[in-house]
């Protein structure tokens, strides 16, 4: 592991001896990633997930915790996030995955928990599939035509174009439903409505980029980008190639801006044949484009002293792709061999590097005995292997308390108290 630089340190030590972060999510590998950024920079690191096990529980230097799961169950989540604060006297919350809308729902609600993310009505404009859109479109972005459906009458009425079209719910995540130019005979189960709509979006043909963003006060303190090279079909991504996207930052930039944005947020977009880069969906929270920051600790200062640095932090310029190795054999091997690109598929095996670990490390074992571990909880619940890990945290737009119920008025002391003493 590398020395933190002393000036990076200095920084953290205001206020006291060590800064202490708790980091969510702790399943999901950008979790290990960024447990590892903070340790680098000299903080104090504790990891919770709902999960039995979280990747984490491999690294000596970090205490794990187990949370009570997330999806309709916010107050038990947020009491028991709030008591590790407590307990442990945390500086800063840093949520990695959906557990975000949780957390921002329960400190809306009263509970005094130091999130680094924004208010949770920024968190639905970004991650609604439509109003995000609508936000682009309105701060001068060029974005693609959007649509959204709210009743099956509006599926109907797109039977002439619907191959020309991509329809998915407007809260989703990894392509999970996403119909790409299907006709209307196979969009039968496609039954919108106002509680669960979705967006017909113009299919645009162009190549496709990811970018992750860290902003404070809209203001943009880190950015990468990277195209997805190896993916499950047309979904999650296991191999990250970075590269560069001036346009992209320019438009991460005046989102951040628009929306006085503090936090993680993601962006997909695709580059049509003109010329012009185009943003698709938002997800206000950590993706693979952490990765590239693995050797960088001036991400975890920016994120601990609340202030964005001068030059927007960028991955080094020698930074290899990422990848997760057991996806690029288990999926990405079968891929190449269908699709005669096994001298791609070799040639880019040797060129990445895993995004977390390497062979017969203890993240590694870690990691499989997490797999096994959902895989066998699948056979037994009879669920999907999707439910089984991310279930208990995914959030589909619906209403939280703190947004519908005036009992937030009643501890809004607690959550000011939070926020001022996040920098304090």
């Amino acid at each position: 592991m590398r020395t933190p630089r002393a000036n990076l340190n200095d920084e953290l030590m205001v206020g006291r001896a060590q800064k202490r972060v708790l980091i969510t999510g702790g399943r999901m590998p950008v979790s290990v990633q960024m447990a590892q950024i903070f340790m680098q920079a000299g903080a104090r690191v504790h990891v919770a997930d709902s999960t039995r096990h979280v990747i984490a529980d491999a690294l000596s230097e970090c205490t794990t915790h187990r949370l009570p799961g997330a999806r309709g169950n916010m107050h038990a989540y947020g009491a028991a996030v709030e008591e590790l604060v407590r307990q442990w006297d945390i500086d800063i919350v840093v949520p990695v995955g959906e557990e975000v809308f949780h957390l921002a729902a329960a400190r809306e609600t009263g509970y005094a928990i130091p999130l680094f993310a924004p208010p949770l009505a920024t968190l639905r404009l970004l991650h609604d599939k439509s109003t995000f859109i609508e936000l682009a479109r309105g701060s001068g972005l060029a974005v693609p035509e959007t649509r959204v459906l709210k009743r099956r009458k509006d599926v109907d009425d797109l039977a002439e174009r619907s191959g020309e079209l991509v329809l998915k719910p407007c809260f989703s995540r990894f392509g999970a439903r996403t119909r790409i130019g299907v006709p209307i005979s196979e969009l039968e189960d496609v039954v919108p409505s106002a509680n669960c709509p979705w967006v017909a979006q113009e299919r645009l043909d162009g190549e496709e980029f990811c970018a992750y963003a860290v902003a404070v006060n809209g203001k943009l303190a880190a950015f990468s980008a990277y195209c997805p090279s190896h993916r499950i079909a047309k979904s999650a991504a296991f191999y990250f190639e970075p590269c560069k996207l001036p346009d992209g930052e320019r438009i991460a930039a005046v989102l951040a801006a628009a929306t006085a944005f503090t936090g993680q947020i993601s962006l997909d977009f695709i580059r049509i044949p003109e010329g012009t880069l185009l943003p698709i969906e938002c997800n206000p929270r950590a993706t693979s484009g952490l990765h590239f920051f693995r050797d960088q600790p001036e991400l975890a200062t920016a994120i601990l002293c609340g202030t964005a640095p001068e030059i927007i932090l960028r991955p080094r310029t020698a930074t290899p792709p990422a990848m997760h190795r057991k996806a690029m054999w288990i999926a990405g091997l079968p891929n190449a061999l269908r699709s005669g690109t096994f001298r791609i598929w070799l040639r880019d095996l040797k060129r990445g590097r895993d995004a977390i670990h390497s062979p017969g490390s203890p993240l590694t074992r870690q990691a499989y005995r997490m797999i096994a571990s959902y895989l066998a909880e699948a056979l037994v619940s009879r669920r999907s292997l999707h439910d089984i890990m991310a279930g208990d945290i995914e959030w589909d737009g619906e209403r939280f308390e703190s947004e519908t119920s005036p009992s937030r008025l009643q501890r809004n002391i607690r959550v000011s108290e939070a926020r001022e003493d996040m920098y304090s």
